[in-house]
């Protein structure tokens, strides 16, 4: 014990304590030093984050101002700018021109039910106010009339194409020559239409055997999308409200009574029913509320929405927004424009179809 107090006495007596108490206290203080500079820095950083989050901010705002100013801009890839060509129809004006060139007239129906209500509701009401809106679009029995065989239509092909997987297309191509050469089929319409029928339904199938629950989820997203979903009952709705709630309750009694079925017996021709049923529902609805009606014998693959200012507002632009499809993508890109050179393309492009359905009206008489 004696030997650790000499030891204790000698360090105190030769200076070495104090220089350790000397380095204890110069590193708490060191450390405290230390903390002080890195609270320091992290407010400064706080205040600089804040400072280039406004910047940026502000820059985003300025970019957008910019392209809000544009008379072309990108709008988004489908179904996005349906919600834009709703808010160009939400402000249409008593004597505004309406034109449409869909390649369906139930665009949108799955994938945006509430806005296809909304933008069919503001074309009835602006129709059946007195306002002109036009609608073209692809039609089946246009086509039709014209004698193709069923494979050749565009509306049959537009469905072999969305409902069966892409790489059975060549396929069955290859087997309707075949069954049509070994069965030695006549040219007529009603045995082609069969053939047709049948190589449709098979690799249908097929495509429905190898991935069952993607053609779940597919009958799924039709069944709920629902367009009479939270419809307002209140007694002050418009008659146009009311007209579109009766289309719209057609249209989903429709999908349920040719898709809510097990999946492993919905066939090919179901959804054909569907589709062009579902076409005749909305071309008799536009009818009676007086939207004039243009249909094509061809598929059009760009969709267009445009409202032309009544010719005494020149202070107002004309607006369009138009659909194309995308070389690497599958859906469609839209675009907004104010561009006249648009207008005069829509606009001529709808007189040409105008005079290709009178040429074609006097030929058949």
């Amino acid at each position: 014990m004696n030997i650790f107090k000499r030891i204790w006495n000698y360090l105190q007596n030769s200076g070495f304590y104090r220089v350790l108490n000397f380095i204890s206290k110069s590193a708490i203080i060191g450390l405290m030093i230390t903390l002080v500079l890195f609270f320091i820095e992290m407010i400064q950083s706080n205040k600089q984050e804040k400072v280039t989050r406004t910047q940026l901010t502000e820059t985003l705002e300025g970019l957008s101002g910019i392209e809000q100013s544009l008379s072309t801009r990108f709008l988004g890839i489908f179904p996005g700018y349906i919600t834009n060509i709703c808010d160009l129809f939400y402000n249409i004006q008593e004597g505004d021109s309406v034109i449409v060139f869909e390649d369906v007239l139930y665009y949108g129906i799955k994938s945006r039910p509430e806005e296809f209500r909304k933008y069919n509701h503001q074309l009835l009401k602006h129709a059946m106010s007195g306002g002109h809106v036009l609608v073209a679009y692809y039609d089946y029995d246009v086509d039709s009339t014209a004698g193709k065989p069923v494979w050749e239509e565009v509306f049959h092909k537009m469905i072999v194409e969305s409902r069966i997987r892409a790489e059975y297309i060549p396929m069955m191509a290859s087997d309707r020559r075949a069954r049509l050469r070994g069965a030695n089929v006549g040219r007529g319409w009603s045995a082609m239409a069969s053939v047709d029928s049948a190589v449709c339904e098979l690799y249908f199938e097929k495509g429905k055997r190898a991935d069952m629950e993607k053609f779940r989820k597919d009958i799924g997203g039709y069944l709920d999308s629902a367009l009479i979903a939270g419809i307002d009952t209140t007694s002050n709705r418009d008659e146009a409200i009311r007209i579109v709630d009766r289309m719209c309750m057609s249209i989903d009694s429709l999908k349920h009574a040719c898709l809510d079925k097990p999946a492993e017996k919905v066939t090919f021709a179901d959804y054909e029913r569907m589709y062009r049923g579902m076409s005749q529902i909305i071309a008799d609805t536009y009818l009676h509320c007086g939207i004039e009606l243009l249909p094509m014998n061809d598929y059009l693959t760009m969709s267009c929405w445009l409202v032309k200012p009544h010719r005494d507002e020149y202070q107002r632009p004309t607006e369009a927004i138009l659909a194309f499809p995308s070389k690497y993508s599958s859906d469609e890109i839209g675009f907004y424009s104010q561009a006249e050179a648009f207008s005069d393309y829509i606009t001529t492009m709808q007189q040409g179809v105008k005079e290709d359905n009178i040429n074609r009206f006097v030929r058949e008489d």
